[in-house]
């Protein structure tokens, strides 16, 4: 449908062909805007009808929409869903096979398909996009667009790959949905998929028929086995898959039918568990995450959550699958605040460090034998399990998040569904084989049959030769799963013989090798990552104590803007004589107080110990701190700790105070609460940390990177832990921060001995860990400077915070490495800190810094010629600016 468009026959199709009376909020805008060619990003929660939403102008417009998803269910359950209404829609993924996925892109290039579901990872085959080269695409629609954000909760590198696909169809509309974004997570996704002044829809957060409740105490199961005996069908959402497995067993004893669901189980378990929830045979299943994406069951009436989870994004994704016929459904989670401490554990343990990163990569080349500066082309038979076995600090969480932050650099590729130990032997003599290529072959089977040529060589006419088909798919532009069909059909011909080995997951290794020290991993980004988790924990956390009406609190968790009122449905609304009125009462009276306490003790401590101190209670904590001698001490003793504590959480939601990004955060007065103050307050003066003794430490990071230090130093000497150096001596190292070797010895504990076993490496680890908090700060610092520089200069920098290399910049802005250098010069000048590791490489950067220093000069030209040839003169320039101009930052 081409030229304007009228909204009226939008309307007359959503009754005829759809079913329904009149659009749902936010629909109607969003096909509005498809329709008039205009790119949207609309924010929808699960349940709010964003199908629609890309279905109905498929119908209206002229040439193919594509929708790419990575959720099987969900394609196959919509595709059948609109096929039963008379749309040509159809799907291509991994559970066809060869002639059927020929079959149906033939359909699409013949215009006989409307809509084309498909998942991200196609469009990393060139080969792929060829086929679809001539098709009339109209509209590109990216459902889970916030896979494409690191911001989001559930990245995946494929989604990176989509911009190409959307340049090579000559950048049609393009629609990105999500049920859950965050302002940070809409940036990316705008940013990354291109999106031109795109119309932005966020609706549909309200969900007036969900009711939500936290409970707190109690015995769990009981209240569980109470909510499912009066609300079915339930979905009960776990962290483990053992929890699962006892919470469906503990249900059936009951007279419960429930089921688990979880990636332990086969797929035809997983299925069949499926299926059965679908069709009413179970009426509970217990799961982990894994579960529910893509399911169409409307009428679940209850969504429990057995633990809190890490983010208000998976929360509400997760519980809106509650309801979604539109009728009353509830939603209960089960707090106790030992669930932060499980929460901390898994964001620990899922964010490596580099020396980690550096630890995978070089297992990976080790375990292939691959020397420094070769290649190695054969498939890898790796996980994360497996790799992690091989070390005592690494778990397979932090091992598969490394391999995340080595696939998204460019180092390696995971392949699932991946083959090892293929073998094939051709049937046909040499010249049989050239022959039936050019007069038989059919031509869906000619590139596959060409790659097979090229990697065998000819040696698979004489006997059975072993192929790589990872190599295969990545050298003739072809997807893993097409090479492997094609050479089925060619064993089925009798061309070739052909077995395809064993089944699983790989890793391919697509650069040649470097040193561990020389990878360009971006250290920014693995601390950034961190203390987003750590944001979101912080949140879902506030959820779950707060006093305020749930429904809001979500609502202004997504900066949804139309919140009237408050819900009435969820426990506080519904809860008589509510704590908050005392908490007002603390917030109207007692503010100052609050404030005052927190300027007092310097920022220092946690929301408990000022609460602590405001009660005057008498703790061993505010013992050895003497916190006792505030001013502030005991002005709150009326009140109890939990009302105190709600009150500061208040002013952390008002912004007057802000808590760090850490496992055991601080809290410290904002620029607006040292406003709200208005006084000068002295501060205590604190005891120095060495007159503490074993208290408890300051930086619960800085102490366990001390503790892992030293653990691996005892492994290697093969002696206890506590013999390199005892607990309260790496106490004392974290709270007075030795920066040099005299001020080390002079740490009580730490004599001659204990520092030449350990001292050098401890030392190390206390400056690394203070390197990037300096970092931190300094780029944030260096943010207040950006709306005062050029446009140019500004994107620049945005990029370089991003940690991408000097070359992706260019590559990004469309100019030259000199340009950028010269940029980055610039930005120095004006104090703005660099983080130069993923700018030049640190080799590179000794060459330099020696070379100015032997010819003693700064002239770009005379540097070049006793630098090695592969140093550029762009990292020439950015070396010599640091060493002029910049605050060191690593």
């Amino acid at each position: 449908m081409d030229g304007q468009v009228d909204i009226e026959e939008a309307r007359a199709l959503l009754r005829t062909r759809f079913g329904h009376a009149e659009f749902r909020p936010g629909q109607e805008e969003i096909i509005t805007a498809l329709l008039g060619g205009n790119d949207i990003l609309a924010v929808l929660p699960t349940g709010a009808g964003k199908s629609l939403c890309y279905q109905l102008p498929a119908l209206l417009l002229d040439g193919l929409t594509i929708v790419v998803t990575p959720l099987i269910a969900l394609m196959q359950d919509q595709v059948r869903q609109l096929n039963r209404i008379g749309v040509a829609a159809t799907f291509i993924n991994s559970m066809l096979d060869f002639r059927d996925i020929q079959v149906r892109l033939e359909q699409v290039r013949r215009g006989g398909i409307q809509l084309l579901y498909v998942a991200p990872e196609r469009f990393e085959s060139t080969q792929f996009l060829r086929q679809l080269e001539h098709v009339p695409v109209r509209l590109f629609v990216v459902d889970e667009a916030h896979c494409i954000s690191s911001w989001g909760h559930d990245f995946r590198p494929s989604y990176l790959k989509l911009p190409n696909a959307i340049e090579f169809f000559g950048k049609p509309t393009v629609g990105a949905f999500t049920a859950t974004a965050t302002p940070d997570v809409r940036n990316d996704i705008e940013r990354h998929l291109g999106l031109r002044e795109p119309t932005i829809v966020i609706r549909g957060f309200d969900r007036p028929n969900l009711t939500f409740k936290v409970q707190r105490g109690g015995n769990k199961r009981e209240a569980l086995l109470k909510l499912c005996s009066r609300h079915v069908p339930a979905i009960v959402y776990a962290g483990t898959r053992k929890t699962t497995e006892e919470l469906a067993e503990f249900l059936r004893r009951h007279g419960i039918s429930a089921a688990a669901y979880h990636a332990g189980r086969q797929d035809d378990e997983r299925d069949k568990v499926q299926k059965d929830f679908l069709h009413d045979k179970i009426s509970v299943v217990c799961a982990t995450t894994a579960f529910g994406m893509g399911i169409d069951k409307r009428n679940i009436r209850l969504v429990v959550h057995y633990e809190m989870p890490g983010s208000i994004e998976q929360y509400y994704q997760e519980a809106g699958r509650a309801g979604r016929d539109g009728d009353p459904a509830l939603c209960v989670m089960f707090y106790s605040p030992q669930d932060r401490r499980l929460q901390e554990y898994f964001i620990q343990s899922s964010s490596p460090s580099k020396e980690q990163v550096k630890k995978v990569y070089a297992f990976l080349h080790e375990y292939a034998g691959n020397p420094l500066g070769c290649e190695y082309r054969d498939l890898l038979p790796l996980t994360a399990e497996s790799i992690a076995a091989n070390y005592e600090d690494l778990n397979p969480i932090q091992v598969n998040s490394a391999l995340t932050l080595l696939e998204e650099e460019g180092y390696i590729r995971r392949i699932s569904s991946s083959y090892t130990g293929a073998t094939v032997r051709f049937l046909f003599r040499p010249q049989e084989m050239r022959e039936w290529l050019v007069r038989n072959a059919p031509e869906e089977l000619q590139p596959v049959s060409i790659a097979l040529l090229r990697a065998t060589g000819g040696e698979g006419f004489f006997h059975p030769v072993r192929i790589n088909l990872a190599d295969m798919a990545e050298n003739s532009f072809l997807s893993e799963e097409i090479v492997a069909l094609g050479l089925r059909e060619l064993d089925k011909l009798g061309i070739i013989e052909f077995s395809l080995g064993s089944s699983g997951q790989g890793i391919a290794l697509i650069t040649p090798r470097v040193r561990a020290n020389s990878l360009k991993i971006q250290a920014t980004r693995l601390l950034q990552a961190s203390r987003r988790q750590f944001s979101r924990l912080h949140a879902i956390e506030h959820y779950c104590t707060s006093h305020q009406c749930r429904r809001n609190l979500i609502l202004e968790y997504f900066h949804e803007t139309d919140i009237t009122g408050t819900c009435g449905r969820c426990d506080n609304c519904t809860t008589s004589a509510r704590p908050v009125d005392v908490v007002e009462e603390i917030l109207e009276r007692h503010q100052y107080h609050l404030l005052h306490c927190v300027a007092e003790l310097q920022g220092k401590f946690g929301r408990t110990t000022y609460a602590d101190v405001l009660r005057g209670a008498n703790t061993k904590r505010i013992s050895n701190f003497r916190l006792y001698e505030a001013a502030s001490f005991g002005t709150l003793r009326d009140y109890d700790r939990q009302a105190i504590l709600q009150a500061i959480d208040h002013l952390i939601d008002f912004g007057l105070l802000e808590r760090t990004e850490t496992v055991r955060p601080s809290v410290y007065l904002t620029s607006a609460g040292r406003d709200a103050l208005g006084v000068d307050v002295t501060p205590l003066s604190l005891p120095r940390p060495s007159e503490v003794g074993e208290l408890a430490v300051t930086d619960p990071e800085l102490y366990d990177a001390l503790r892992k230090t030293r653990r691996r130093l005892a492994q290697k000497m093969n002696v206890p832990s506590h013999t390199m150096c005892p607990d309260i001596v790496l106490r004392r190292l974290t709270n007075i921060l030795p920066r040099t070797k005299e001020e080390c010895l002079a740490v009580e504990g730490m004599g001659p001995a204990t520092f030449q076993r350990c001292g050098n490496a401890l030392l190390q680890t206390i400056l690394d860990h203070l390197d990037r908090k300096l970092l931190l700060d300094a780029l944030e610092k260096s943010r207040n400077i950006l709306p005062d520089l050029p446009a140019s200069l500004r994107a620049t920098f945005e990029l370089v915070a991003q940690g991408f290399s000097l070359a992706t910049i260019a590559e990004k802005r469309g100019l030259t490495e000199g340009t950028i250098s010269q940029h980055i010069s610039e930005l120095m000048k004006k104090g703005i800190a660099i983080d130069l590791d993923t700018l030049v490489d640190a080799d590179h950067r000794k060459a330099i810094e020696r070379a100015s220093i032997a010819v003693h000069s700064t002239d770009l030209k005379r540097i070049k010629a006793v630098v090695p040839d592969d140093v550029t003169y762009a990292e020439i320039r950015i070396v010599l600016s640091a060493l002029a101009f910049a605050k060191p930052t690593h």
